[in-house]
């Protein structure tokens, strides 16, 4: 059946795979799911539907918001640099950061930031500042020394004393890390910037598109969710693209649906009206 959303023809039996981020997207404000989110979530699962995250967060950071993730097929975390099976409980890594560049942050860059996120696919190491949430997968560290050997860095997030410096150091490691993706990040609702170096060519689209690659189907049969600058590529791409009203104007300008409502059951009732 066909229908009319923000100006686009949208037919529910062209999509396969639901594809959301959490944050600003399908959790609410206080960073939980809902019980009406969940019961819609099930309802797609039931009728065939692929369900995805697409998210920066670790795994124990996504478990802390939703403990039980049997509901979900694929995980994709830290901006898509790692694959967790919640069916099978194993991961695989699509991209890592070597250490050398970890050790040149560090080493030449130290005055410059006021923090440094190295992110695993299982802990956040914080380095130079004191973690604000007392949680097991939240490490302050002082030397990059301290990350685990089997703790493989997946993204890092870069944050400037001076936000005047963020186009500079932008363009600066973009040559100095020929092999990393450099990108802007801007969370919906916050007016701060930080910059996210990831492994070449990861993000939440290309890793979307592998997934779909394995199941034999392609983006266009995608619907993606999402609020903030790490979702602009997979908004783009997808078969048909939301965003909450809370979203960033530049991701709103690349999607297909804007909705009325913010994040959280408003993602819900916007699957439950078109897919159910």
């Amino acid at each position: 059946m066909l229908r009319k959303w923000g100006g686009y023809m949208f037919s529910k039996e062209n999509y396969k795979m639901i594809a959301t981020d959490l944050d600003g997207t399908l959790l609410d404000k206080e960073s939980k799911i809902s019980t009406y989110t969940l019961e819609v979530l099930k309802k797609l699962k039931e009728k065939g539907y692929y369900l995805t995250i697409a998210t920066g967060r670790s795994l124990e950071s996504v478990k802390s918001v939703i403990p039980d993730l049997s509901l979900f097929d694929y995980i994709l975390l830290n901006n898509g640099a790692f694959l967790y099976l919640p069916q099978t409980g194993k991961g695989e890594y699509f991209g890592v950061i070597e250490e050398d560049v970890l050790k040149d942050l560090t080493a030449n860059f130290d005055e410059q930031c006021t923090e440094i996120n190295f992110c695993s696919a299982y802990c956040y190491y914080i380095y130079k500042a004191t973690p604000k949430k007392n949680q097991a997968f939240i490490k302050g560290i002082k030397e990059i020394s301290e990350i685990k050997e089997e703790d493989k860095i997946t993204k890092i997030n870069f944050f400037p004393k001076k936000e005047t410096d963020l186009e500079s150091l932008y363009q600066m490691f973009q040559t100095r890390y020929p092999n990393l993706d450099i990108m802007i990040m801007q969370e919906s609702k916050e007016e701060k910037k930080w910059l996210v170096l990831l492994p070449k060519n990861i993000n939440k689209k290309t890793s979307v598109e592998r997934v779909c690659k394995e199941l034999g189907i392609s983006l266009k049969q995608v619907i993606a969710f999402g609020d903030a600058t790490n979702d602009l590529l997979l908004l783009e791409a997808a078969g048909y693209s939301v965003v909450v009203s809370t979203a960033l104007e530049e991701v709103k300008k690349v999607a297909k649906k804007i909705l009325k409502g913010e994040e959280g059951d408003s993602i819900a009732h916007f699957l439950e009206g078109s897919l159910l």
